[in-house]
Protein backbone atom coordinates (compact mmCIF):
# COMPACT_ATOMS: atom_id res chain seq x y z
CA UNK A 1 0.00 0.00 0.00
CA UNK A 2 1.41 3.72 -1.19
CA UNK A 3 0.18 6.65 0.48
CA UNK A 4 1.83 10.50 -0.60
CA UNK A 5 1.13 13.41 1.41
CA UNK A 6 0.18 16.00 0.67
CA UNK A 7 -2.25 15.12 -1.42
CA UNK A 8 -2.30 18.33 -3.25
CA UNK A 9 -1.51 18.71 -6.94
CA UNK A 10 -1.83 14.49 -6.73
CA UNK A 11 -4.10 12.68 -9.24
CA UNK A 12 -4.15 9.39 -6.49
CA UNK A 13 -2.40 10.17 -3.56
CA UNK A 14 -3.12 6.25 -2.79
CA UNK A 15 -1.16 5.12 -6.09
CA UNK A 16 2.45 4.35 -5.79
CA UNK A 17 2.89 5.98 -9.36
CA UNK A 18 0.43 9.02 -8.94
CA UNK A 19 0.72 11.46 -11.36
CA UNK A 20 1.92 15.02 -10.07
CA UNK A 21 0.57 18.42 -11.23
CA UNK A 22 1.31 20.98 -8.35
CA UNK A 23 0.59 24.87 -8.55
CA UNK A 24 4.07 25.86 -7.25
CA UNK A 25 7.32 23.35 -5.74
CA UNK A 26 6.08 20.78 -3.46
CA UNK A 27 7.99 17.93 -1.86
CA UNK A 28 6.08 14.66 -1.52
CA UNK A 29 7.08 11.84 1.47
CA UNK A 30 5.48 8.44 0.61
CA UNK A 31 4.60 5.55 2.54
CA UNK A 32 4.83 2.18 1.72
CA UNK A 33 3.39 -0.07 3.75
CA UNK A 34 4.20 -4.22 2.54
CA UNK A 35 2.69 -7.39 3.77
CA UNK A 36 1.62 -8.25 7.36
CA UNK A 37 4.59 -7.05 9.12
CA UNK A 38 3.58 -3.78 8.80
CA UNK A 39 6.97 -2.92 7.68
CA UNK A 40 7.26 1.07 6.85
CA UNK A 41 9.63 2.67 4.76
CA UNK A 42 9.22 6.85 3.57
CA UNK A 43 11.32 8.26 0.39
CA UNK A 44 10.20 12.02 -0.34
CA UNK A 45 10.60 13.70 -3.91
CA UNK A 46 10.58 16.79 -4.78
CA UNK A 47 8.29 18.21 -8.26
CA UNK A 48 9.78 21.50 -9.18
CA UNK A 49 7.13 23.93 -10.60
CA UNK A 50 9.06 26.60 -13.23
CA UNK A 51 12.59 25.68 -13.41
CA UNK A 52 14.50 24.76 -17.26
CA UNK A 53 11.30 25.00 -18.88
CA UNK A 54 10.18 28.53 -17.95
CA UNK A 55 9.52 31.02 -20.41
CA UNK A 56 10.79 34.43 -20.29
CA UNK A 57 9.12 37.13 -22.53
CA UNK A 58 11.22 39.92 -24.20
CA UNK A 59 10.04 42.84 -25.83
CA UNK A 60 9.70 42.01 -29.57
CA UNK A 61 13.19 41.76 -31.27
CA UNK A 62 14.30 41.48 -34.93
CA UNK A 63 17.08 38.88 -34.54
CA UNK A 64 18.09 38.34 -38.37
CA UNK A 65 16.53 39.74 -41.86
CA UNK A 66 18.12 38.12 -44.55
CA UNK A 67 16.55 40.54 -47.06
CA UNK A 68 19.30 43.33 -45.48
CA UNK A 69 22.51 43.70 -46.41
CA UNK A 70 25.44 40.48 -45.90
CA UNK A 71 26.20 39.92 -42.80
CA UNK A 72 25.72 37.67 -39.92
CA UNK A 73 22.09 38.55 -39.33
CA UNK A 74 21.64 39.97 -42.49
CA UNK A 75 21.53 38.62 -46.45
CA UNK A 76 22.06 37.13 -48.65
CA UNK A 77 19.24 34.60 -48.99
CA UNK A 78 19.32 31.10 -47.13
CA UNK A 79 20.85 29.16 -50.56
CA UNK A 80 18.33 26.56 -52.20
CA UNK A 81 19.14 22.94 -50.30
CA UNK A 82 21.52 24.92 -47.93
CA UNK A 83 21.90 25.75 -44.53
CA UNK A 84 22.90 28.44 -42.35
CA UNK A 85 23.77 29.15 -38.61
CA UNK A 86 22.78 32.29 -36.30
CA UNK A 87 23.60 32.73 -32.35
CA UNK A 88 20.69 34.06 -30.54
CA UNK A 89 22.71 33.44 -27.33
CA UNK A 90 23.72 37.71 -25.99
CA UNK A 91 21.49 39.09 -29.15
CA UNK A 92 17.75 40.44 -28.33
CA UNK A 93 18.01 40.05 -24.61
CA UNK A 94 18.33 36.19 -24.88
CA UNK A 95 20.93 35.51 -22.01
CA UNK A 96 24.02 32.79 -21.90
CA UNK A 97 21.54 30.36 -19.98
CA UNK A 98 18.63 29.89 -22.58
CA UNK A 99 17.95 26.72 -23.79
CA UNK A 100 15.75 27.84 -26.54
CA UNK A 101 13.78 30.65 -28.07
CA UNK A 102 10.27 31.85 -29.01
CA UNK A 103 9.83 33.03 -32.22
CA UNK A 104 7.85 34.10 -34.89
CA UNK A 105 9.63 32.68 -38.42
CA UNK A 106 8.71 34.13 -41.63
CA UNK A 107 9.74 33.49 -45.23
CA UNK A 108 9.64 35.81 -48.20
CA UNK A 109 10.47 35.69 -52.26
CA UNK A 110 10.95 31.98 -52.28
CA UNK A 111 12.35 31.22 -55.67
CA UNK A 112 10.94 27.45 -55.80
CA UNK A 113 8.26 25.93 -53.77
CA UNK A 114 9.99 24.10 -50.67
CA UNK A 115 10.10 23.91 -46.27
CA UNK A 116 12.74 25.33 -43.86
CA UNK A 117 13.77 23.56 -40.58
CA UNK A 118 15.24 25.81 -37.72
CA UNK A 119 17.28 23.60 -35.39
CA UNK A 120 20.16 23.07 -32.72
CA UNK A 121 23.21 24.39 -34.78
CA UNK A 122 24.97 21.07 -33.00
CA UNK A 123 22.74 18.73 -34.26
CA UNK A 124 20.98 17.05 -37.76
CA UNK A 125 18.34 18.81 -39.24
CA UNK A 126 15.07 17.24 -37.80
CA UNK A 127 11.97 15.82 -40.20
CA UNK A 128 9.88 18.25 -39.58
CA UNK A 129 9.53 21.89 -40.93
CA UNK A 130 8.70 25.12 -39.17
CA UNK A 131 7.83 26.74 -42.37
CA UNK A 132 6.72 25.23 -45.98
CA UNK A 133 6.13 27.42 -48.57
CA UNK A 134 4.88 28.15 -52.68
CA UNK A 135 7.14 30.17 -54.73
CA UNK A 136 6.65 33.48 -54.02
CA UNK A 137 4.59 33.40 -50.72
CA UNK A 138 5.34 35.49 -47.52
CA UNK A 139 4.39 32.32 -44.83
CA UNK A 140 5.15 32.86 -41.16
CA UNK A 141 4.69 30.52 -38.60
CA UNK A 142 5.09 30.30 -34.32
CA UNK A 143 8.54 28.43 -33.13
CA UNK A 144 10.31 27.27 -30.25
CA UNK A 145 13.93 26.69 -31.00
CA UNK A 146 16.11 24.95 -29.39
CA UNK A 147 19.47 26.39 -28.90
CA UNK A 148 22.75 24.46 -29.41
CA UNK A 149 24.44 22.81 -26.29
CA UNK A 150 27.70 23.40 -27.86
CA UNK A 151 28.34 26.83 -25.78
CA UNK A 152 27.72 28.92 -28.57
CA UNK A 153 23.61 29.33 -28.29
CA UNK A 154 23.21 28.98 -32.01
CA UNK A 155 20.33 27.35 -34.45
CA UNK A 156 20.90 26.23 -38.33
CA UNK A 157 18.63 27.06 -41.12
CA UNK A 158 18.22 24.16 -43.59
CA UNK A 159 16.09 25.51 -46.66
CA UNK A 160 14.52 22.48 -48.27
CA UNK A 161 13.39 24.23 -51.80
CA UNK A 162 15.82 23.69 -54.64
CA UNK A 163 15.98 27.90 -55.16
CA UNK A 164 16.63 30.61 -52.69
CA UNK A 165 14.18 32.23 -49.49
CA UNK A 166 14.68 35.01 -47.45
CA UNK A 167 14.13 34.52 -43.72
CA UNK A 168 13.17 36.59 -40.58
CA UNK A 169 13.44 35.92 -37.43
CA UNK A 170 11.65 37.80 -34.97
CA UNK A 171 12.30 37.04 -30.85
CA UNK A 172 9.71 37.43 -28.13
CA UNK A 173 11.04 35.40 -25.57
CA UNK A 174 13.39 32.50 -24.21
CA UNK A 175 13.35 29.33 -22.08
CA UNK A 176 16.03 28.49 -19.41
Amino acid sequence: MCSWSPATGLDDPASCTPIATPLSTTTYSLTVISGSCSSTNTATATVTVGGPDSLYTVAPCRLLDTRNPNGPYGGPAIAGLGQRSFVAIGHCGVPPTAKAISANVTITAPTTPGDVRLYPSDHPAPLVSNVNYRTGQTRANNAVITLSCDGNGGFAVQNDGSGSVHLIVDINGYFQ
